[in-house]
């Protein structure tokens, strides 16, 4: 009479073991998923050299965990991948050199005191490799919340949910006016949106200029693919031309300001062209115009802060370094050609995209001001 209950306690407890075997070595399997990290483009000045290294270490430190383990590459990878992988087919080959089941790879670009950042995550689990792709903007102190966002999202990705998809549109305008250092006053309920109009691209650059001559400021909204015109019609805005980017490019600065003296701003159109800077100049009194196409290097308007006149600077790019050389002062000759003139006083070591004029000691001269190396506020020509 006790047989019976003893076998069918034996056959529980066998079962009860090869279930709790069956997920332990489920948990082995999932745990030794793995990610390649690839090295990353980083396209800036020589200053920010040491971003490279501290975006590696913490997108590693993010990554590893919870079912995903970090390898590095640096076995498979040849000199031109060690300065950054940016081609999906060369990502998909070090991954399988290295039998990984994800990779990550892409650049990042510094634009002044903002960062362009655009990142993939490749899937190699499934029959065909997915490739997830995210470029965003983001200002200085908003670059480590926004990766270690990003690395977040590529984790659920990982774990076969895109939580990209299920995020919500953002707070409502009273939501907007909370924080926990931020409290309502008369001046900040003084300043309010005057338009909105919506872009459905991450946004790289910004600038107004009374393009056609009526009058009234055009907007320039730039992203990787596309520069568009937009013009206020009461309180939205309305989009007038698109200028789309070559196969070859990617937009990533545009300024406007008249240089040469006829009357109509030029738009000064940056432009990545495999590693280094083009910029192309257009004029827009209605439609795009092209003037100048594809030279080479940077050209950026600086708006005089104090109201005075507007200059165009220029420096060159190069595929080993992006901002290269000395920043020059650049006018239009008398026929019409572009051309430099005075390099701007001892300012090695400057952030391009950082420098703007004003005359803050008010002695009716302009300086220059910018970010980089000590003392670089220097008196404009």
């Amino acid at each position: 009479m006790t047989v019976r209950p003893a076998r069918k306690l034996k056959k529980a407890i066998l079962g009860f073991i090869v279930i709790i075997l069956f997920f332990l070595s489920f948990h082995v399997i999932a745990a030794n998923k793995t990610v390649a990290l690839l090295p990353l483009q980083l396209f800036a000045d020589p200053s920010k050299a040491y971003l490279g290294q501290g975006i590696k270490t913490m997108l590693a430190s993010r990554l590893s965990g919870e079912g995903l383990e970090v390898i590095t590459p640096d076995s498979v990878l040849s000199g031109a991948d060690k300065q950054g992988v940016t081609s999906e087919q060369r990502a998909e080959e070090i991954a399988r050199l290295l039998k990984a089941n994800y990779a990550v790879f892409g650049s990042v670009t510094s634009l002044g005191t903002g960062y362009s950042l655009d990142l993939s995550f490749m899937d190699l689990t499934k029959e065909k490799p997915m490739v997830t792709k995210v470029s965003e903007g983001v200002t200085e102190d908003q670059l480590i919340p926004k990766l270690s966002e990003i690395v977040y999202d590529f984790r659920a990705i990982a774990a076969g949910l895109d939580i990209r998809k299920q995020k919500s549109v953002g707070p409502g305008p009273e939501e907007e006016a909370k924080g926990l250092f931020f409290k309502k006053s008369a001046e900040s309920s003084a300043f309010r949106p005057t338009g909105r109009a919506s872009v459905k691209m991450g946004v790289m650059s910004l600038d107004v200029a009374d393009l056609d001559g009526d009058g009234q400021p055009e907007i320039l909204v730039l992203s990787r693919e596309a520069l568009m015109i937009y013009v206020r019609r009461e309180k939205s805005l309305m989009l007038k031309e698109t200028l789309r980017a070559d196969r070859t490019e990617e937009f990533l600065k545009v300024s406007a300001a008249d240089i040469d003296g006829n009357g109509r701003p030029e738009i000064y159109l940056v432009s990545f062209y495999g590693k280094r800077a083009q910029t192309s100049v257009w004029e827009w009194p209605g439609k795009f115009t092209r003037k100048l196409d594809r030279e080479n290097g940077h050209l950026h308007v600086l708006r005089n802060q104090g109201g005075g006149q507007a200059i165009l600077i220029s420096q060159d790019s190069g595929i080993d370094n992006f901002f290269m050389g000395k920043i020059w002062q650049m006018a239009y000759d008398q026929g019409g050609k572009l051309v430099r003139k005075d390099p701007l006083p001892e300012m090695k070591g400057a952030q391009f995209y950082t420098l703007t004029l004003f005359d803050y000691d008010r002695d009716g001269k302009s300086e220059y001001l910018g970010l980089g190396e000590p003392g670089l506020d220097h008196s404009a020509p």
